[in-house]
């Protein structure tokens, strides 16, 4: 039969582990020379194989087949003909059509009478590995940044360094770092515009960029140089993924320089100022688009005395003058978002009396408690004892001849319901360890909730942006009212709150000790705290 070959490598994150093109060259060669296949033609390139319609000789190849030029494809594995599910339909559906007869890899051959179901598994796994390993490349490079290192490109004047995987860091780059800094002075000191600045720093001092792999020195032009000013990667912080993150490199200017640097440049400046930042950044959506909520900033002058006063407002980034794919018109103020998260956490705040009354309950409750773990770890050893049934009963039908399905398919299923069975064995051997931990971690949520207010105001931003990201798991604003989707446990927090105040009018009374507290009016809210055993405690 007429034979082709088709070989493939990426520089992916997807491909790191996969042989070489010349690997895949020498394997596919000598499958087909044990073979009677006619050798007609070989198909090879470095493309990725996650999007369709992105391989040229994949679909020169797909052409080929369907003209009934090749009717047997070598390969090394299945995912290196697709890793997308368009791509895998059109060999898919070759291959049952009886175009295609056979598909050669390392592991094993497909044939158009084979169950369609197992080569659909492993096409599968392929797409859904690839899509693992993009959330995995993106965990890793939030990882990354919370470390305080840059995970991408870093500008000029810095280098990122070789190594291993995670271990690798921002350099100083020693032929540039000193040059670009003469161009930050140049500009501090107010009397050269950026163009000017831009002619020196390249005909006079030699002034290049890098190209990638830190190879081919390339012109530094003029747009890079006020994307260099605007970048506050340079006073030692970086961007990423919407947020302003701390780094660890060496600083070139201050925070201070900077600042300076954004007012010289003006409107050219994309300034990013730190008495500027947006410590909602990231957190608000619009409620209307699912945009997220930007912050203008507004400078006014008092005629009368000359004062620069400074107004901060927040609005969709999909609404405005020149943005017209958002219905939500108009803005809001600092001072009323303020008022409005205060308001929030005014609800959920945990007042004193219901602080020490918990803890006396934990201690007093123990007994509830051990009858409440016995009856969940019954629970979690009934669904372990059915997941190993259900790996029992796989392994028999594999034994029955009616039963057996395909080598590949059973170790897939088996693969999958020992990892349930495991799962919940290893609930079974925590679930001491968990049991504490929920405690613990309830008395840690209602001591975080007990000063939330004065915390989330004498904070400083970071204080503020975690206080903020614990509670809620999505902050929306639409209509210019704040709209929270609290996170447990804080939203029972405040069903609570609500219904003592329904009772008794008011927190008030409750932010002392418990020993002064009025009998009447424990009366009335323990009730509440403690409605009954069978409340979801």
């Amino acid at each position: 039969m007429k034979a082709a070959i088709y070989n493939r490598k990426s520089t992916d994150t997807e491909d790191k582990q996969v042989l070489s093109l010349e690997s895949q060259r020498r394997h596919n060669g000598e499958a087909i020379s044990r073979s009677d296949d006619e050798l007609v033609d070989t198909y090879e390139e470095s493309r990725s194989a996650k999007d369709p319609g992105k391989r040229s000789e994949f679909d020169r190849m797909i052409t080929d087949i369907q003209a009934g030029n090749i009717e047997v494809i070598y390969c090394w594995k299945l995912n290196r003909l697709a890793r997308n599910p368009i791509d895998g339909g059109k060999i898919q559906w070759l291959l049952q059509q009886d175009i295609l007869k056979k598909i050669v890899t390392s592991e094993r051959t497909y044939l158009p009478s084979d169950n369609v179901l197992q080569m659909m598994v492993e096409l599968g796994m392929a797409i859904q590995s690839s899509r693992d390993l993009g959330k995995d490349a993106k965990r890793g490079m939030r990882e990354k940044a919370k470390m305080g290192w840059f995970p991408g490109l870093v500008p000029i004047g810095y280098l990122n360094s070789y190594g291993q995987k995670g271990e690798k860091y921002v350099l100083v780059d020693p032929d540039r770092f000193d040059t670009v800094r003469r161009c930050w002075d140049l500009l501090l000191t107010g009397t050269k515009t950026v163009k000017q600045i831009h002619h020196i720093a390249t005909d006079e001092w030699g002034l290049t960029r890098l190209g990638s792999h830190g190879r081919n020195a390339r012109v530094f032009s003029l747009s890079a140089m006020y994307t260099m000013f605007s970048n506050v990667f340079y006073c030692g912080q970086f961007q990423w993924d919407g947020e302003i993150w701390q780094g660890k490199h060496e600083p070139m200017v201050t925070m201070e320089e900077f600042d300076r640097a954004q007012e010289i440049l003006g409107p050219r400046g994309k300034p990013r100022l730190s008495k500027n930042q947006n410590i909602y950044s990231g957190l608000i959506q619009c409620g209307c688009c699912g945009s997220a909520v930007i912050m203008d900033v507004k400078r006014k002058m008092l005629r009368t005395t000359g004062e620069v006063r400074v107004y901060y407002y927040f609005r969709c980034s999909k609404s405005g003058k020149k943005a017209t794919c958002c219905t939500e018109k108009g803005s809001v103020s600092d001072s009323d978002i303020l008022d409005q998260v205060y308001a929030i956490l005014d609800s959920i705040e945990i007042p004193q009396a219901f602080v020490e009354w918990m803890l006396d309950e934990l201690q007093l409750s123990q007994n509830d408690s051990a009858k409440m773990e016995a009856r969940d770890l019954k629970r979690i050893q009934k669904n372990y004892k059915d997941a190993n049934e259900k790996v029992n009963r796989l392994m028999k039908r594999q034994l029955d001849p009616s039963t057996e399905v395909s080598e590949d398919l059973f170790k897939s299923m088996l693969k999958e319901l020992e990892a349930e069975r495991d799962r919940w064995k290893t609930m079974i051997n925590d679930f001491h360890a968990t049991v504490t931990q929920r405690t613990t971690d309830t008395v840690e949520a209602v001591n975080f909730a007990k000063d939330l207010r004065s915390a989330f105001a004498y904070g400083d931003r970071d204080a503020r942006v975690a206080i903020l990201r614990r509670i809620g798991q999505s902050i929306e604003l639409q209509q210019k009212v704040l709209t929270f989707r609290l996170a447990k446990p804080f939203d029972t927090f405040k069903k609570c709150n609500e219904k003592v105040v329904g009772k008794i009018g008011s927190i008030e009374p409750l932010k002392v000790g418990l020993q002064t507290v009025n009998s009447s009016v424990l009366e009335q809210v323990i009730p509440i705290w403690y409605p009954g055993e069978d409340s979801n405690l």
